[in-house]
């Protein structure tokens, strides 16, 4: 609310004051009635009153009054009153506060002053609330809080005893209805949601009203006793690297000596291919090794290269490999051969190439300080030493899970490692051996190297596995607090599987309060409504109910409510929903003194999706936009003679045959340096600082260059680009000269890999020219090499005949100007099948659409993208002359399929395979999720459309109706020859996405190779797909039923003498059921308490016809008070979530109380066990009060079972 609003609102309220400060006082005994208070002259010594009918009652009156029903001039107030009138309660509470601050400061340096002013700044903090309660019966409220961004206004009505009506109120808040009612879970509260509500009564029936408006999110907190349990997914493409080593051999004799890469290091090597590289030797502190495991572990991570010197058969006098080494890259290698994807050419040498030993030496084998050295790790290239199995995590109780569903793994295992660690390991028949030897086997060192060897890769940031570790991290808290925005009456609470109605839910303090306080290791899931304004959908909430109580142990009930959706060109998708439904119950109950029964019947009709569609999948990658500060842009190192080399020099395809070395001879200083930096400009019309590249070249062979530090500076990484635009601008008069971009420079200042830098040529603008955005895209190849270094750098020479007519007049001045930098990212992950073996080429990215999808359907893409500009996923792709598959495919959130008519998506080809291909050529669309054993997928959804259906550069909106099993190409149908379904099962929920194009070969004649490493795509095809979504949401008629019986006998049940043999039984049993056309579900819950000769116990149990097992989960507790000793044990199970708690303890006070407790908690296949001993004793003094000391031990052992499943309890 604004604050001339607040003012109207004061000055409302004033009026009335200020009129009644008019009038002489009253005592109480001359006090009018409200008939005379109600003043019809603006001189209110002048009262003008009309004639009411006998007997209205003054609150009729009024609203009579108001209503304009009596033809009388409108009164200067509405209600006038005196400062100590018993009928009106006025109360303002709160506080507004006000600040205005400045600064003025003086500063004195020699003889000069300086002075410098900051502006006034206004600032405003409200905190206030008011109440206006008029003759007990009326009541206006508001309140003003957190900078005006939670208000809340409401006027209402309060009934007595006499009237049927009891309360009524209009406003934004404390609109409730009861969860009285069975079935029936409106809530409401103290959170902004505006409606109006109505109480009823009368002496032996309840009716409730309400019409609510709300913007609600679903929230969740999950408690382990009285412990709030926070989950982190750790991507499973993060491992820890440069910290632990695998060595060839086999416990490890002798001195060991450990060099890392620095360049102060006073060390070097004698690399062919990085001459002259630094190196440190380590400290014996800095390192250790596990002899008899033949690892290397660094007390530090680095991603600089390592190397290590001890005495072994890895290497032969030569300085070649010896048997240990080579056995260890063959072993490796032979395990990334079992993957379903192949590895790309170089990663490690190859047995099979006559070079194989020397490869080995040159990757392996430098000589430092003249010493042969293992490389156990190089910068930019894959290591098969390093232990890529464990992950830095601070949770426990670790589970290794799919991130979009938390289903776990079966095939991992996943174990905590020295506190900080997570350790995954195999479970499978590929299991690594245990022992000493476990560590060795490169199915410990790369686990998941069969189903994703590219994420041991340098560029494993871009790897979609869907996989992550689930790291538990448990919090105590001493109470149980929703927050601000919890809606009561939408709370529900679940204990060890079993709903819990037993808690009270404080609106002012937001702390929800259980009737029993959770137990150690009890498991207590809480759900429950937030209020968030920034929901993308709304809610119209209506519900009633009236409730008769026949006698004073039965009563009935009859209710019903509405709630669906107001927004029509909304969407959901799996971060909002927004279900709809109409629901009608009835229920009857009694209670007896020891016996309470109680059922409910209700029809309901409910829709999962009021707006009737659920995005899926929306292409919108992320963009990045760079503004590179002036200080990015520095000279390129005087030290460093860059390699123009792959993808534009160096290969079959390349622009450039062969790589070319820039030889420091030649180069040419960029014009205007000052020292290190570069110079540049500010540009309003471009953004940023303006990076100004000029030189003057008297020789074909002269180069200039200018490094951009947008990694060292920017913190930015290529490993997940999928494209790089750079705006360039030439204002010169000269376009006749080359521009090179190279991406991974600037490693260090003396030397540069030039396996780990890629180079791309970039279009020269003309002279003259304004800005234009040169774009490179990068693939898999690319974005492995740039895992080393992140700046970028430009390199500048004249053209010298291989791109265009040679620059033909020399002296070349020119100027280059540069600034703003777009990195575009895709989740999509890429592979063609077989694998390109030549000129095969394939990239994917995340773009701004460029060919208007809006157009084509507005309807349907601007309720995905109200106020942006819609992007797609473009796949560029050149096959081979093998190629029988393109594929494009990511994960993502579980898709409800069985809830939805259709499936849809965009696709949109610029070129298609030559017509005589194209009965062959088709898309493959397929929806999956992972096997249970994690081997595979299940496929939920394949489907497939032949090119022959397809036009080139048109958009084409594919439609698949899941009921009829028929796809529709544009609202047409297709023949089964031109689309088909070739599977479906709605009752899977993929987790993710995959598009193949099958059979699109090489035009015939076959076409030159496409040259690599320039800006454009440079593929034969382009293919644009956008918005795989699901429409048609289907509404679910279900009938439901819940019974519940209770009997509780508080007191002695047997009793042998003065001793209770049995006392205090209770015993329960709930049962749901629902019946609808796609599931029938009957689930039942059964809890007994009785004290046993002082001995409590418990127990429960849970079964429904949702799982194939007798029941579902189980469990006990018993706990043995005596005079100084206390025993208790704790039992539970749940079958369905393969989860097993066992806790023990024994107490015993006294003048040493002393505590023992031990706990086994089995999740998963994660193995928890527990041993606490603690000793308080106590020594109370007259003086000095009572002084105590506590002593306690704690032992823990975590590991993975050597079971799979709760039910083989040997190990229990």
């Amino acid at each position: 609310m604004k604050l001339r609003h607040l003012m109207v609102f004061l000055i409302f309220i004033i009026l009335p004051f200020y009129s009644s400060a008019q009038e002489s006082a009253y005592t109480p005994q001359e006090k009018e009635s409200v008939q005379e208070r109600v003043s019809t002259s603006e001189n209110p010594s002048e009262k003008t009153n009309p004639d009411f009918p006998e007997g209205l009652s003054p609150d009729a009156a009024l609203l009579a009054r108001l209503s304009g029903l009596f033809q009388i001039e409108d009164p200067t107030s509405l209600y006038s009153f005196d400062l100590y009138d018993q009928e009106v309660e006025f109360f303002i509470d709160g506080n507004w506060e006000l600040n205005l601050t400045g600064s003025l400061a003086i500063s004195f340096s020699g003889n000069s002053e300086t002075l410098s002013i900051t502006p006034p700044i206004f600032t405003q903090t409200v905190d206030m609330s008011t109440w206006l309660f008029l003759n007990k019966t009326w009541y206006f409220e508001s309140t003003f809080a957190e900078e005006f961004t939670r208000n809340s206004l409401a006027v209402g009505y309060v009934g007595n005893e006499e009237t049927p009506i009891k309360h009524v109120r209009l406003g934004n808040s404390d609109i409730v209805f009861p969860d009285t009612y069975p079935f029936i879970k409106v809530g409401g509260g103290e959170v902004i949601s505006p409606g109006i509500m109505g109480t009823f009564s009368g002496s032996n029936w309840n009716a409730d009203a309400i019409i609510r408006y709300d913007t609600a999110v679903q929230r969740e907190m999950v408690l382990s006793g009285m412990n709030e349990v926070t989950d982190e997914l750790l991507p499973i493409h993060t491992p820890v690297s440069g910290k632990w080593f695998v060595l060839p051999s086999s416990p490890i004799n002798g001195t060991v000596t450990v060099y890392v890469e620095d360049e102060n290091g006073s060390y070097r090597d004698d690399s062919n291919r990085t001459n002259g590289r630094k190196w440190r030797k380590l400290n014996m502190a800095e390192y250790r090794v596990h002899s008899i495991e033949g690892i290397l572990e660094l007390e530090f991570e680095t991603p600089k290269s390592v190397a290590v010197v001890y005495t072994g058969n890895w290497v032969s006098g030569l300085g070649n490999a010896g048997a240990e080494l080579d056995q260890f890259i063959k072993d490796t290698r032979d395990w990334f051969n079992l993957a379903e994807e192949s590895m790309p050419d170089g990663y490690l040498p190859n047995p099979a190439d006559i070079t194989y030993i020397s490869n080995l030496r040159e990757r392996f084998i430098p000589h430092i300080d003249g010493i042969p050295a293992l490389l156990v790790q190089e910068r930019g290239h894959f290591s098969p030493f390093v232990l890529a199995n464990r992950y830095r995590t601070t949770g426990t109780n670790l589970d290794i899970v799919y991130a979009e569903t938390e289903i776990r793994v079966q095939n991992l295992s996943v174990q905590e490692f020295q506190g900080q660690f997570a350790e995954i390991f195999r479970t499978d028949i590929t299991a690594p051996p245990t022992g000493k030897e476990r560590y060795r086997s490169p199915a410990s060192r790369f686990p998941l190297a069969r189903e994703f060897p590219r994420l041991y890769l340098p560029a494993s940031r871009q790897t979609d596995t869907g996989i992550a570790i689930r790291a538990r991290t448990y919090t105590p808290t001493g109470t149980i607090s929703l927050g601000e925005n919890a809606m009561a009456g939408t709370i529900r609470v679940v204990r060890n599987g079993i709903t819990d109605t037993a808690f009270q839910f404080d609106q002012d303090s937001s702390l929800l309060t259980l009737t029993q306080p959770p137990r150690t290791g009890e498991s207590i899931r809480i759900t429950w409504n937030d209020s968030d304004d920034t929901s993308r959908n709304a809610t119209l909430t209506l519900a009633g109910g009236i409730s008769w109580q026949a006698t004073e142990t039965v009563d009935f009930s009859l209710a019903s409510a509405f709630s669906w959706n107001l927004s029509q060109e909304g969407y959901t998708d799996a971060s909002e929903k927004s279900p709809g439904s109409f629901i009608l119950s009835a229920g009857t109950s009694f209670t007896g003194e020891t016996l309470a029964v109680e059922t409910a019947f209700a029809m309901e009709m409910s829709m999962t999706d009021t707006t009737g569609i659920y995005r899926m999948l929306g292409m919108d990658g992320a963009l990045r936009l760079l503004y590179p500060h002036h200080s990015w842009y520095v000279r390129s190192s005087l030290d460093v003679e860059p390699i123009l080399g792959l993808p534009a020099f160096g290969a079959i395809d390349s622009l450039y045959p062969t790589a070319v070395t820039l030889s420091k001879a030649t180069r040419v200083s960029i014009e205007n340096t000052d020292g290190d930096l570069l110079p540049y400009q500010s540009s309003s019309s471009i953004g940023g600082s303006v990076l100004i590249l000029s030189a003057t070249h008297s020789d074909i062979a002269h180069w200039s260059s200018g490094d951009i530090l947008t990694g060292q500076k920017g913190g930015n990484d290529f490993r997940s680009v999928a494209a790089l635009s750079l705006v360039l601008r030439n204002p010169g008069t000269r376009d006749d000269f080359d521009i090179f971009l190279q991406l991974g420079a600037r490693t260090e200042d003396y030397y540069e890999d030039p396996d780990t830098v890629r180079t791309w040529r970039l279009d020269t603008p003309p002279a003259g020219s304004g800005w234009m955005t040169q774009t490179v895209q990068l693939d898999d190849d690319d974005r492995s090499a740039l895992s080393a270094g992140q700046n970028l750098r430009i390199v500048l020479r004249p053209r010298n005949g291989f791109s265009g007519p040679p620059a033909t007049i020399l002296p070349v001045s020119f100027t280059i100007e540069t600034s703003r930098i777009e990195l575009r990212e895709t989740a999509f992950a890429t592979k063609a099948e077989p694998a390109f073996t030549g000129s095969g080429r394939l990239l994917s990215e995340e773009i701004d659409d460029p060919v208007s999808l809006v157009s084509f359907d507005s309807s349907t893409i601007k309720r995905f993208n109200p106020s942006v500009v819609n992007r797609v996923l473009a796949v560029h792709f050149t096959p081979e002359m093998a190629t029988q598959t393109i594929n494009v495919s990511r994960h993502l959130p579980e898709v409800p399929l069985w809830d939805y008519q259709e499936f849809s998506f965009y696709l949109y080809a610029e070129q298609l395979p030559d017509p005589a291909d194209r009965t062959d050529a088709s898309v493959l669309v397929s929806l999956t999720r992972p096997r249970d054993s994690g081997h595979g997928y299940t496929t939920a959804l394949d489907i497939e459309i032949q090119a022959l259906a397809l036009e080139e550069n048109r958009w084409h909106k594919v439609t698949v109706n899941l009921d009829s099993r028929t796809v529709s190409l544009d609202g047409i149908g297709l023949a089964a020859n031109r689309g088909r379904v070739i599977h479906r099962d709605r009752d899977v929920l993929p987790i993710r996405a995959e598009i193949a194009f099958i059979d699109w070969k090489l035009p015939t004649p076959t076409p030159d190779p496409i040259q690599n490493g320039g800006t454009a795509a440079h593929t034969l095809y382009t293919v644009y797909i956008d918005e795989f979504h699901l429409e048609g949401s289907e509404s679910v008629l279900s009938g439901k039923n819940k019974t519940a019986f209770t009997w509780d006998r508080p007191g002695s049940l047997v009793k042998a003498g003065s001793v209770e043999v049995l006392a205090n039984p209770k015993f329960s049993v709930t049962a749901d059921s629902s019946v609808s056309e796609k599931q029938n579900l009957i689930s039942g819950t059964a809890q007994t308490e009785l004290t046993i000769l002082k001995a409590k116990t418990e127990a429960n149990i849970t079964a429904s016809s949702s799982t194939k097992r007798v029941t579902d989960s189980a469990g006990y507790s018993v706990t043995l008070p005596l005079r100084y000793v206390q025993l208790q044990e704790t039992y539970y199970a749940d079958f369905a979530g393969n989860t097993f708690l066992r806790d023990n303890s024994l107490h015993i006070s006294g003048l040493i109380p002393l505590s023992a407790e031990t706990a086994l908690d089995f999740s998963g296949r994660n193995l928890y066990r527990s041993l606490k001993f603690e000793t308080t004793p106590k020594i109370n003094t007259n003086k000095a009060g009572t002084i105590a000391v506590t002593l306690g031990s704690l032992f823990t052992q975590t590991g993975v079972s050597p079971h799979s499943s709760i039910t083989e309890t040997g190990w229990q």
